[in-house]
């Protein structure tokens, strides 16, 4: 009996029990993952979960499509993508309270993701008066929330790579290669604080949701509510 209960406390101390789709293993091993680097497989959805790809070698970007395809027929909706962010919201909600705060970002970004940074990269909180709100001193989000706002709408992030981009490198800094940027569709380098609209330093699940919502809306390149794997970004 012993040997049946440990592994599933374990699971559900870590709150990965059932939440996560097939080829999610949870947060990255310490020193290594199988013998390869961390980032080695690494896809970062857009709504900034992790995946590092399954056991029959399928890639993690479509261990996530899959996923978020519910219906399964070849692509995602915007109400997949919705329904896809309350799962993940569900996770990082660890003392399901309804909001995700300032602790449950921080074990997203310091155990689920450190490849985000962890609070060691460009401002990730604050408001954009520079009054500092837990975030650290001094540290401001720019416009349209978290790092990758830009001139996008708040939470949406930046034009997908190879998207259309009307504005001038010259107006907003390049975030492509920060953080989970890196290893996503979308240039946010810390995709779950850029939700939070309103700089309270609680992400709520509407908020959550009308990210995905904006997220989804850059990356249906033709616009017809529907994502289909050709329509998206080539990931390195």
């Amino acid at each position: 009996m012993k040997k049946v209960l440990i592994p599933c406390l374990l699971l559900a101390t870590t709150g990965c029990a059932g939440n996560h789709p097939r080829g999610f293993d949870g947060p990255p091993p310490p020193g290594g993952n199988g013998g390869r680097p961390l980032d080695a497989r690494l896809f970062v959805s857009p709504m900034g979960e992790p995946f590092r790809g399954d056991e029959d070698g399928l890639r993690p970007q479509d261990v996530w499509f899959r996923a978020a395809d519910r219906n399964g027929d070849g692509a995602i909706t915007v109400d997949e993508m919705a329904a896809d962010a309350d799962r993940f919201f569900a996770i990082l909600d660890r003392n399901r309270d309804g909001g995700i705060d300032p602790d449950e970002v921080a074990y997203y970004e310091k155990v689920l993701l450190p490849q985000s940074g962890g609070g060691d990269g460009p401002p990730r909180g604050g408001r954009p008066d520079g009054e500092d709100h837990g975030h650290g001193p001094g540290r401001r989000r720019p416009p349209g929330g978290g790092f990758g706002g830009g001139g996008s709408p708040p939470g949406g992030g930046q034009p997908p790579r190879g998207g259309d981009d009307h504005a001038s490198k010259d107006d907003r800094p390049d975030y492509s290669a920060m953080g989970a940027s890196r290893f996503g569709y979308l240039r946010l380098p810390e995709p779950v604080s850029a939700a939070d609209t309103d700089f309270n330093r609680t992400i709520t699940q509407l908020e959550f949701e009308a990210a995905a919502r904006q997220r989804f809306a850059l990356l249906d390149r033709n616009h017809d509510g529907r994502i289909v794997p050709g329509e998206l970004p080539h990931l390195r």
